[in-house]
């Protein structure tokens, strides 16, 4: 192959490599993305090359007899297939088209995530962590594959290798609060008093500030008045205190704004915008059912809702993503109240009993001042969706019909978009067979 298509192809293969906050997540909490890009970015142009195991086929024009141009879109082609199949629930279909991908780049590491995810989602640990084992032979330095295999590890009960996951990701130059945080999860799990204590003063030192996650966490509740934990729950205090009075001066404010600005330009707005008018006009919406009990205690029902557009969304507050996202859908709702727009919140939480976390999201809303119907769910309902980003927003039209699934942070300017969109093509609900009187929160 002449030297200008060699570096044709491998500009090529790096490019599409790259990762940005729309590509599955590991759950929860997420993955430091601005680490995890670095590292990820860092691996491809060597990955791409690494040899094909098994049945799997090396990107190419040789292997697979297609120009470059051609094998790119392929590839593009097949990950759009997969996202809209899990869109709309089909895992049968979305794993078909993930194998067809992962053959002709074996290395894809969003594919390998959201292929993993689906043995997890069907208990099929094993088969998840070998997805994981051969993407991460391609990219043995990716932040988010490793991440991700340790929080399968540790679902799967197999805490020491979990750990020894986490050691290979958690070099210095790699601070990543959350795997340091999980790693304290794990320790505490099995009731490693001196492990849990250091590792949580090293995730505190390496940036881990959600202190109401840690309240929430009842594997360190053996900790007790241990003046050791004592002394990181204040310094987690002090540092929210500090961090709600900031104004922009700080490295990590300017990091986060650059991170938030990177993840809107990726956003392809135009394209979910289409998605919403096509599935709209074709009236090709998904049922959807919520029947909860809101963490007020009132009840939280879609259909208490029929005829008023619904944005449903699924966050939590250990994600930066979904704090602004929630807070961005409650400006919504405000602005899009004479409309009739209804938003309801619905928080996920991976660890920690339920009526604590209850206890921890109403706290959060008050101190917000986020005055949005919320309930706590489990995996279950979010398995229902197809939720395996925090945060994801659901389209929801007049019908009670979900339209449109996002995963992601969406800014307000694209929120507004898509809202209008709804508005301007709301479906006809079907008359209601009994009145009932609607329920005002949320509106």
């Amino acid at each position: 192959m002449p030297l200008k298509d060699s570096l044709a192809l491998l500009l090529v293969i790096a490019v599409f490599g790259c990762t940005n906050n729309t590509s599955p997540k590991p759950v929860p909490p997420p993955v430091d993305s601005s680490q995890a890009s670095a590292a990820s970015a860092a691996e491809k142009p060597a990955s791409a090359q690494a040899p094909a195991t098994g049945n799997a086929r090396p990107p190419g024009p040789k292997p697979t007899k297609l120009k470059v141009p051609e094998w790119f879109q392929e590839v593009q082609n097949l990950y759009e297939e997969a996202t809209r199949a899990m869109d709309r629930g089909d895992d049968a279909k979305a794993r078909e088209s993930l194998d067809l991908l992962l053959a002709i780049q074996p290395g894809h590491e969003n594919a390998s995530i959201a292929r993993a995810r689906i043995c997890r989602k069907q208990k099929d640990h094993e088969e998840a962590l070998s997805v994981l084992e051969t993407a991460l032979k391609a990219q043995p330095g990716s932040l988010s594959l490793l991440y991700e295999k340790a929080v399968t590890q540790f679902e799967q009960g197999e805490s020491a290798a979990a750990l020894k996951t986490l050691e290979i990701m958690l070099k210095p130059e790699n601070r990543m609060p959350p795997g340091r945080y999980l790693r304290a999860v794990i320790l505490a799990s099995l009731k490693d008093r001196d492990g849990a204590l250091s590792a949580l003063e090293d995730a505190l030192e390496n940036g881990f500030d959600d202190a109401r996650r840690l309240e929430t966490e009842t594997r360190f509740s053996f900790l007790g008045e241990e003046e050791r934990f004592q002394r990181v729950v204040r310094r987690l205090g002090t540092r929210a205190n500090s961090a709600s009075q900031a104004s922009g001066e700080h490295k990590k404010d300017a990091l986060e704004l650059k991170l938030l600005h990177e993840a809107n330009e990726s956003f392809k707005l135009g394209e979910l915008l289409s998605r919403l008018e096509q599935s709209l006009a074709s009236h090709q919406g998904r049922p959807l059912t919520i029947d909860l009990k809101a963490v007020d205690g009132q009840p939280m029902k879609l259909s208490s809702y029929q005829g008023k557009p619904v944005l449903v969304v699924f966050w939590g507050s250990w994600s930066g993503w979904c704090r602004k996202q929630i807070s961005e859908a409650a400006r919504l709702r405000d602005a899009f109240q004479p409309s009739g727009l209804v938003v309801l919140s619905l928080y996920y939480e991976l660890m920690g009993e339920k009526e604590a976390v209850e206890e921890s999201v109403r706290a959060y809303l008050r101190d917000n001042k986020i005055d949005l119907p919320c309930a706590v769910i489990d995996d279950e309902l979010a398995n229902a969706n197809e939720v395996a980003t925090y945060p994801t927003t659901l389209f929801v039209g007049s019908d009670g019909k979900a339209y449109l699934k996002t995963s992601g942070y969406l800014d307000y300017t694209a929120l507004e978009a898509l809202t209008k969109a709804l508005l301007k093509g709301q479906p006809q609900p079907s008359p209601p067979s009994a009145a009932s009187p609607g329920e005002k929160r949320g509106q």
